[in-house]
């Protein structure tokens, strides 16, 4: 009993160790209605330095209402998140618009039913390279293309976070 107990937990372990991050991943797939789940899935202000840290000179340069901290406030909302890790050679302008605060999208003359990022082909991956940093983190990376954004997660428990995403582009 103790012998099938130990290959049952070594069996558990190097299904975690080579299966969770794809499951992370796959959990940014949710719906657009479930924003809290998807809220939780990464840490807000890590990702907001990080796209900060991408930015060039000419960033801070928009035309009203639109602000560098708006645009960086658009990117780490749920929606935009989902949409960056869904679809990883997406350009991330298309994000951003949809994580715009509604006021801001209003004053852009934009209504409700408006989706500035529609209609479009959507990007996306049905491959990953993952990277492992040890038990505590791993670099996800779309495979079947060259390009594409780089996802950085690190180990909470037994769960992933997403902490910084490398985009393929500036932020300009």
């Amino acid at each position: 009993m103790a012998l099938f107990a130990s290959v049952l937990a070594l069996l558990a372990g190097v299904t975690w160790y080579f299966g969770s991050p794809y499951y992370a991943l796959a959990q940014f797939d949710r719906s657009k209605d479930d924003l809290q789940g998807i809220k939780e899935l990464y840490d807000r202000k890590d990702l907001r330095k990080g796209f900060e840290r991408q930015t060039g000179p000419e960033f801070g340069a928009l035309p009203p209402p639109l602000t560098a901290d708006s645009i960086l406030d658009a990117l780490v909302a749920p929606e935009a998140v989902r949409l960056l890790v869904i679809e990883p050679y997406g350009e991330w302008q298309f994000a951003a618009a949809d994580g715009l605060d509604p006021e801001i999208k209003r004053q852009m003359g934009w209504d409700e039913h408006d989706d500035p990022s529609m209609p479009r082909i959507l990007d996306t991956t049905s491959s990953w390279n993952i990277d492992r940093q040890g038990y505590s983190a791993f670099i996800a990376r779309p495979a079947d293309s060259d390009g594409g954004h780089s996802y950085h997660f690190r180990r909470e428990g037994f769960s992933w976070r997403l902490h910084t995403i490398d985009l393929s582009e500036e932020l300009r």
